[in-house]
């Protein structure tokens, strides 16, 4: 769309004698003289940047200064603002298109023949309900103050009946279970980012996995807790879903990302504190005693008690206003993960503590002496041996003996040609065994080569291989040997503070940045109430579909009986 322009100035030139136009770039315009000192033209069609503005005498002659003119990209926000009251659907429109929905999605034919009970494979969150249809028409009837909060739960109606057909038709014999392909499994990751809570059950329920990783390594909780979702991190976590899960590793981040780094990224805050302490808690009580050796007895259990899991805790509802509230609560979660921090890096320092333990036990022979014992006693013994035989009281009898029998030349002599051949025959019995073995052992290690070094791996294989580095790598493993306890316990100490200590201390910063904002504050209230209720509904759920397939399978058992 051409724009009109308005371009001032002093302009000396005669306008009678010659006819101006407007240069703009490359492209000449006509301009019309509003009045002395002020021209209009049309801008040309021309995409978003800079160019050069200047006045013509209508043959690219210029005759004024040079200067510079900005063409910008229109915004689309005062378009839509234009244009949003003229397409917005009137009340009267709504409410056809709901009752049009509601002819297409309640067909009373074929609910009647399939009764009120859901199938086992379908969530009763999918079930179309009449009576809603019912009160959404006639509030459009009377006139309601948000029409767009009726067409999302028209366009999320229509949604369920499709996500209803579309397992149906995956469903495969009579046991209910679900094929899904690795491409359609991947639902779950969308209904996750878009926060359609109401079809998780459905789909965990088909078969596919919570903690369902992408080809970016990202779960469920990861898209939602991206997105902001509450409900639906909730309904995730009540469900199963792995908190301390981090993203594949990159290049650029070689840890890995958790799901509450990317809620704190797109700063929702009060969301990163909550899976922060719901890691660090379930992190905690995935350590048990026997693998982390917090302890042997009955304190250490008590004292693992006295975190408070995140299926525990619940939103204050007495005792103050709601800014009030929501502070305790806070601080509730500062106290719970500031605890669940200190007993996981205790538990890791008792854990390096055993396994010293258990070095020193290891080193131990069948008489209980360990090796420094044994070198004590090494040097103990060289002293006496150098102190008898300064005084000549120790002798070697076995040396003394093999002198006398030897002490002839020629009994010497003999001995040592024996001891000639019998060496050159062992050489000859190796030889011939390890030559047998040869052409087997070169074939093998050539097919090992190609197809895992080199068509595997994408590599050179053993091609430009060179000896004097394996016995270079041979001699430095060899004295590296007697360090590998010591290079263990320096791995368990380089994990324990690249990984456990440096994400345990990015998750107490994250509980403890959302004291600070009573935004956060209240998102972490709203997300104790509703996995509250995610759990709630879950076991209601549960318990749903439960008797329906113990009264499925009382009147299979009738039938049989009859």
């Amino acid at each position: 769309m051409r724009s009109p322009s308005i371009i001032t100035g002093d302009f000396l030139c005669d306008p009678s004698n010659i006819c101006w136009a407007v240069m703009f770039g490359d492209t000449e315009v006509p301009v019309e003289i509003v009045q002395p000192g002020v021209l209009r033209c049309h801008t040309p069609l021309h995409s978003a940047g800079k160019l050069t503005l200047c006045i013509t005498t209508g043959n690219r002659k210029v005759c004024s200064e040079i200067k510079d003119f900005e063409f910008r990209a229109k915004s689309t926000a005062s378009s839509f603002i234009d244009f949003a009251p003229s397409s917005m659907k009137s009340t009267e429109e709504l409410s056809l298109l709901a009752k049009f929905a509601r002819i297409l999605l309640c067909d009373n034919g074929s609910s009647a023949a399939s009764g009120d009970d859901p199938q086992p494979g379908q969530s009763p969150k999918l079930k179309m309900n009449e009576d809603n249809w019912q009160r959404l028409i006639n509030e459009l009837d009377v006139g309601c103050e948000n029409p767009l909060s009726r067409v999302d739960w028209i366009m999320e109606e229509l949604l369920k009946s499709k996500l209803q057909q579309w397992l149906s038709l995956r469903l495969q014999g009579d046991d209910g279970t679900c094929s899904l392909s690795k491409n359609e499994q991947g639902i779950i990751h969308l209904i996750s980012a878009l926060g359609y809570d109401w079809a998780l059950s459905s789909v965990l329920s088909a078969g596919v996995g919570i903690n369902l990783r992408d080809s970016n390594g990202w779960t469920a909780l990861h898209w939602a807790a991206y997105y902001g979702r509450e409900k639906m991190v909730a309904a995730l976590l009540a469900a199963g879903a792995s908190a301390p899960a981090v993203t594949d590793p990159t290049a650029q981040d070689p840890v890995g990302k958790s799901a509450a780094f990317l809620a704190s990224e797109q700063g929702h805050v009060g969301l990163a504190g909550y899976l922060s302490e719901v890691a660090l808690t379930s992190y905690l009580a995935s350590l048990t005693i026997e693998e982390s050796g917090i302890s042997d007895g009955l304190a250490a259990i008590e004292a693992e008690r006295a975190v408070e899991s995140i299926s525990q805790r619940s939103a204050q509802l007495h005792g103050g206003t709601e800014d009030e509230l929501s502070l305790k609560d806070s601080l509730a979660a500062v106290r719970n993960a500031a605890q669940a921090a200190a007993r996981i890096q205790n538990a890791f320092r008792a854990f390096s503590f055993r396994r010293r333990q258990h070095k020193d036990a290891r080193l131990k022979d069948e008489y209980g002496m360990t090796q420094e014992d044994i070198d004590e006693l090494a040097a103990a013994s060289r002293l006496y041996y150098q102190h008898h035989v300064s005084n000549g009281q120790f002798c070697d009898k076995a040396a003394v003996s093999i002198q006398k029998k030897y002490r002839g030349w020629k009994g010497r002599k003999n001995f040592l040609h024996m001891r000639r051949n019998v060496v050159k025959i062992q050489a000859h019995v190796r030889g011939h065994q390890v030559r047998k073995k040869y052409k087997t052992f070169v074939s093998t290690v050539s097919v090992l080569e190609k197809v895992i070094l080199r068509w595997r791996r994408k590599g050179h294989g053993l091609r430009g291989f060179r000896a004097e580095q394996s016995v270079m790598i041979e001699a430095e493993e060899g004295e590296e040997e007697d360090d590998d306890d010591f290079d263990d316990d320096e791995a368990v100490k380089i994990f324990r503070r690249q990984k456990v200590d440096e994400s345990v201390k990015e998750s107490v910063s994250r509980v403890l940045s959302m004291v600070d904002s009573p935004e956060a504050r209240m998102q972490y209230r709203r997300m104790l109430e509703e996995f509250r209720q995610a759990t709630a509904e879950l076991g209601a759920s549960d318990k749903a579909t439960s008797s329906i397939l113990d009264n499925d399978l009382l009147v299979e058992i009738d039938k049989f009986t009859c």
